[in-house]
């Protein structure tokens, strides 16, 4: 840019002398009437110095802000350095010519180094173009993605008005349901509403009554059963001392019982015993009576001596059965267990 802006300080003919070929251009210049001056050219030279320098410059900087690899890399940005230096030193060399004016020589040296700068004027502008249009193409990249970035945020921020929008009815809708649900409740008035929570309140009361009164039953009622279950506690130790003193006393009665038992268990195998023996003289009577007759009247002398005979005698007669050992046992034991029988009845 800077390069344009020193272009367009020169004057629209010197422009055209200088764009110009080389060989023609003392013709066209003096075809246009008038041939610039020697100080006009070196004011253009001069121009055209500080312009490549400025540019050479500029491009320095700009590979410098790149980096060192990238200068080191990049091959344009070597020849620029070198075109630079070799300038230094053609500026060197023929700054002395230069400085001795009004020679042949020197105009046709000065006009050819004059054309040579704007040559390279000209190529560095190209140069410059093409990197500006490289860089307007980034920067139109840049700017595609920034501007559909733009829209998605756009979009964005459109879908977050519509629901920022969508709430803010919503809450106005929820404002407005709450003003009317107050307006109904002060319609409907404050005192019917104390109304009835004071007959909530009475009701609660009642049942509270109801519940102390029924809590007092119960306490009385589990009171009565208390005493109920001393009596009947005090009852039972009675019935355990009576049931002792009756478990006592029919201890004492069974041992009584087993001593009267003993006792006629005794008579009874006695008795037993007695019969044994009878029932043995009954049989040698009879053997004796089967050997040998004898009078009745000693028969009957024995019979009234012996009158246990004579039943035995008639018990032979009617066929029964002789009474064994172990029926008068039996006998014996039903007579001790009837005994035991009626003692525990009296007791």
């Amino acid at each position: 840019m800077r390069q344009w802006m020193s272009m367009s300080d020169l004057a629209p003919e010197d422009v055209h002398c200088f764009f110009t070929d080389p060989s023609q251009g003392g013709e066209l210049c003096s075809a246009q009437g008038e041939r610039p001056s020697r100080s006009r050219q070196a004011e253009l030279v001069h121009r055209l110095q500080e312009a490549r320098q400025q540019r050479l410059d500029d491009q320095s900087d700009l590979t410098k802000s790149k980096g060192p690899q990238r200068h080191s890399n990049n091959p344009a940005a070597q020849l620029l350095d070198m075109k630079h230096k070799n300038t230094n030193i053609q500026q060197q060399d023929q700054g002395a010519p230069l400085k001795q004016p009004g020679t042949a020589q020197y105009n046709r040296d000065a006009q050819c180094q004059d054309t040579a700068l704007v040559r390279e004027a000209l190529q560095s502008v190209k140069e410059v173009n093409e990197t500006l249009r490289s860089e307007l193409q980034m920067v139109k990249q840049s700017l595609e993605t920034s501007q559909a970035q733009l829209g998605e945020l756009r979009a964005e921020g459109d879908t977050h008005a519509r629901q920022m929008s969508a709430l803010e009815a919503q809450r106005a809708q929820l404002i407005q349901e709450k003003e009317e649900i107050l307006v109904d409740r002060n319609a409907r008035g404050l005192e019917e509403e104390l109304g009835e929570w004071k007959e909530e309140g009475h009701k609660l009361r009642n049942n509270l009554d109801a519940l102390e009164a029924q809590h007092q039953r119960l306490q009385d009622r589990c009171l009565c059963l208390e005493s109920e279950v001393l009596g009947k506690e005090e009852e039972l130790g009675v019935k355990a001392q009576e049931f002792q003193k009756l478990e006592s006393e029919r201890l004492r009665g069974m041992e009584e019982v087993q001593a009267v038992a003993s006792f006629w268990n005794g008579k009874w195998q006695e008795a037993v015993l007695s019969l044994g023996s009878s029932q043995r003289e009954l049989e040698a009577v009879k053997q004796q009576e089967a050997g040998h007759e004898k009078p009745s009247g000693r028969l009957d002398q024995g019979n009234i001596l012996d009158p246990q005979r004579t039943k035995v005698k008639e018990h032979d007669r009617q066929g029964a059965p002789h009474p064994t050992q172990e029926d008068v046992s039996q006998s014996a034991s039903a007579s001790t267990e009837m005994l035991v029988n009626i003692v525990f009845k009296y007791k």
